[in-house]
């Protein structure tokens, strides 16, 4: 997906895109509409635990559930809901995806899904993400990744967009992250040639 198409997906939004991130004691469907607002893209609150009936999946129902409230009369009835979801996919519970994350999002229709934090051996990404671009109305898929070897293979997944984040941005690195010095000249090149936006990943001070 080029820069140009992605902005076509979220029409209400400004160029150069600014998100927030779907961090812990941070992210809310509050903040997450806030920034939508603003002519950004907003994220909601990580969900870790995929298992049934867990206090992380009935909280992504219900953010869902208010974020669509919050946005009112700026979201229309028949698009995308404006805001996005995300997924710690390391966690020992993501093989219940399909069972328990998936049926949320085939309902509310959220914009864009965030990826992070595969489990090395499992390596579940490029099955979520065909599984969510198989959806009716499917979302931009964004992953976060930390080096420009992480970077390949989320494209190689299907990711849509990479959310790169260096160790000196306390880069919550899953693998042997890079520095931004050393990420940025080499990532870039592969990413243009590869028609893939990129979301560079800051640390608030």
């Amino acid at each position: 997906m080029s820069p140009s198409k992605l902005m076509n997906r979220f029409p209400w939004a400004k160029s150069p895109l600014i998100s927030n991130g779907p961090m812990l004691g941070a992210a809310s469907a509050q903040l997450a509409t806030e920034v939508t607002k603003a002519g950004g893209f907003g994220f909601l609150l990580l969900t870790a635990d995929l298992s049934p009936d867990s206090a992380h999946i009935k909280t992504l129902s219900s953010d869902l559930e208010e974020a669509r409230t919050l946005l009112g009369a700026e979201q229309p009835a028949d698009g995308p809901l404006r805001v996005g979801t995300s997924f710690v996919t390391g966690h020992r519970s993501i093989g219940h995806f399909a069972e328990t994350a998936l049926p949320i999002l085939a309902k509310h229709r959220p914009a864009a899904v965030w990826l992070f934090a595969p489990d090395g051996d499992v390596k579940p990404h490029r099955s979520i993400i065909a599984t969510l671009k198989g959806l009716d109305v499917p979302p931009v898929v964004f992953v976060q990744v930390g080096n420009v070897a992480a970077a390949r293979e989320a494209v190689l997944d299907g990711a849509d967009v990479l959310v790169t984040q260096g160790v000196d941005a306390d880069g919550h690195q899953f693998r042997q992250g890079a520095g931004i010095v050393s990420f940025v000249p080499e990532a870039l090149p592969m990413g243009e040639a590869l028609l893939v936006p990129w979301l560079w990943a800051l640390r608030e001070s």
